[in-house]
């Protein structure tokens, strides 16, 4: 956290927020007890916005502990979601150092299928950071920014043009739907939790990749239509593109094909424990948990050793890279979703009653200005938090009119994740945005603000037909 005078000045508002709200008035059916939770999550989502993500979380936990009690604070958020987070980031940690992600998307760039077919080349640069996504988007928009510099250099891309510009702003977007996709990993994760701490009912892990999957593939197909037909981008540089270029050829090596082996058992055993049909299968897998789970993948990878010798999972440095950022953040959410919805607050019933004159209107309606609501402000404000402010109002509206809640949640993570326009957007679209060698940030910003009006009308025009289908 860096500290200036501001700093300081957005801290204390933070703490007056986390510790004095609790005695202002009650407003609405809000209670005493209400205002203190309510004063907690306007602290938390001031500081998140203006400090960073550590320490508005700790003063806004130790604030929430006062108001429910340490203990229950504790058990609603240190429990087994937040320690499988944990114990994930030590799996993507084995993966990036390894080298098997980079080796994945360097596979799937060095497909030779695509030679002179500049639109299919394109798309594939897409797919290859979708799954980037899904491994580590922070660390991946890195790499692809360094990788797709040198590609438009190779090409011989004029700098500042559509083309390079263009192709940039689509990695962001494939970055961004990669890592709301799986569940299991990620943004994802975190979104889940929060979900699963807020309402009752848990959303079904297979459903959501049902959808996410081919939503993310249709956003990012969207995308290259616009940039065929709207933007009109010159693509012909690509049909000199040489899969070489991304070592296609590099074989994998033990330790990669072991670190890939673990992801995908991990990925494969958490969505079977969601899957009723399997029945005992599905019924013993669920014993464990998404914890249980990982933890035992994690104990056998710290039981093998690596080609030199050395542990294959050395657990102190892998724990080093655990962002704790995250962790903290996810752990709050977690305790706030709780305590936001108990009836002694009186929070769901005001909110309830905010929305009573909105019922009058067509659902559609509503739910499409509420989306829209989402998309825009997440280019100003963190993705996660623009979820936590929406979701209740959209799942307590579908609860009102007789919806189907899940489908529209997952619309809004894909809405909240529409974060194209500004560096603030999102963490893999402001990494894209220093590749000022071959961008310039204003055409980024103008072309994001073209593009994002159509992948939110074909998320609207598809994904709610589609929902209806998987949920």
């Amino acid at each position: 956290m860096q500290t200036n005078k501001m700093t300081y000045v957005h801290c204390a508002i933070v703490f007056v927020f986390a510790f004095f709200f609790r005695f202002v008035p009650p407003i609405g059916q809000i209670t005493p007890y209400g205002m203190g939770i309510l004063g907690t999550f306007i602290a938390a989502i001031y500081g998140w916005s203006t400090i960073g993500m550590v320490w508005p979380s700790f003063i806004c936990l130790t604030a929430i502990g006062i108001s429910v009690g340490p203990n229950m604070m504790i058990a609603s958020g240190f429990n087994a979601t937040i320690l499988a987070m944990i114990f994930v980031f030590l799996l993507m940690a084995l993966l990036e150092e390894t080298g098997a992600t980079t080796w994945l998307v360097n596979t799937i760039l060095g497909s030779k299928f695509t030679m002179g077919k500049p639109w299919l080349t394109l798309f594939l640069l897409f797919v290859a950071a979708f799954i980037g996504g899904i491994l580590n988007s922070m660390v991946m928009a890195v790499v692809f920014v360094g990788v797709f510099t040198t590609l438009c250099k190779n090409l011989n891309m004029t700098p500042h043009t559509k083309l390079p510009t263009c192709l940039m702003l689509g990695t962001a977007l494939s970055l961004l739907m990669g890592q709301i996709s799986i569940p299991v990993m990620g943004n994802a994760m975190m979104i889940m939790a929060t979900y699963n701490a807020m309402f009752p009912e848990p959303l079904n892990l297979l459903q959501y990749m049902l959808f996410m999957i081919p939503m993310g593939f249709l956003m990012m197909a969207t995308y290259v239509m616009v940039m065929r037909f709207v933007l009109r981008v010159d693509v012909s540089p690509l049909k000199d593109f040489d899969p070489a270029m991304f070592g296609g050829n590099q074989k994998a090596t033990r330790d990669m094909k072991l670190a890939i082996m673990f992801f995908v058992i991990y990925m494969v055993l958490v969505v079977l424990s969601s899957v009723s049909a399997l029945g005992a299968i599905a019924g013993f897998l669920s014993l464990f948990g998404m914890f249980g789970i990982i933890a035992m993948v994690i104990c056998v990878m710290m039981l093998l050793k690596k080609e030199d010798g050395t542990p294959f999972l050395h657990f102190h440095m892998s724990a080093a890279k655990i962002g704790w950022d995250p962790v903290l953040m996810v752990a709050f959410i977690m305790v706030i979703s709780t305590y936001m919805n108990v009836e002694a607050t009186g929070i769901s019933q005001t909110l309830m009653s905010l929305l009573m004159p909105f019922t009058t209107l067509s659902p559609f309606v509503f739910i499409i200005v509420a989306l829209l609501f989402a998309m825009i402000t997440t280019n100003f404000a963190t993705n996660l938090i623009i979820i936590v402010m929406v979701m209740p109002v959209i799942y307590n509206f579908a609860g009102m009119v007789g919806l189907n809640a899940s489908g529209l949640m997952c619309l809004l993570f894909i809405s909240a994740h529409l974060a194209l326009a500004t560096p603030a957007a999102a963490p893999p679209t402001g990494i894209m945005m220093t590749a000022k060698e071959m961008i310039k940030v204003g055409d980024f910003t103008k072309y994001a603000l073209i593009s994002l009006p159509i992948l939110f009308a074909v998320l609207m025009l598809a994904g709610i037909p589609y929902s209806n289908i998987i949920f």
